[in-house]
């Protein structure tokens, strides 16, 4: 672990990092990944892997302390949120993992020196 790196941001990026590794795991075997983000059904690989690469794509960002891997986590956070709404199911998951990510951006604004 880094020591620029709090723990919290290594945390929600091997988040990340393992919730695309279990879609890409449900891509292979018969378990469906419960709930089903905007009654999107789950079976077509292309949205699979498409998730999965996004998923990625932000823990990558969000590790290496990038401003757009900050706002890549919040905004797929922000989809499914919107997800469970129009789902009309409670969004406790989401709201407690935006409660988390929204402080680090303190880690992500880029430090400047006075000259």
């Amino acid at each position: 672990m880094s020591k620029d790196r709090p723990f919290i941001i290594t945390f929600i990026g091997d988040g990340y990092i393992l919730s695309a590794f279990l879609t890409i795991l449900t891509l292979f075997t018969d378990i469906k990944p419960l709930p089903n983000y905007l009654n999107i059904p789950l079976s077509n690989d292309k949205l699979q892997i498409l998730i999965a690469i996004i998923h990625l794509i932000a823990s990558y960002g969000y590790l290496k302390l990038k401003r757009w891997g900050y706002w890549l986590v919040v905004s797929v956070e922000l989809y499914y949120l919107v997800g469970w709404f129009i789902s009309k199911q409670i969004p406790i998951i989401n709201i407690i993992g935006l409660i988390y990510i929204l402080p680090t951006i303190k880690y992500f604004v880029e430090k400047r020196v006075k000259s």
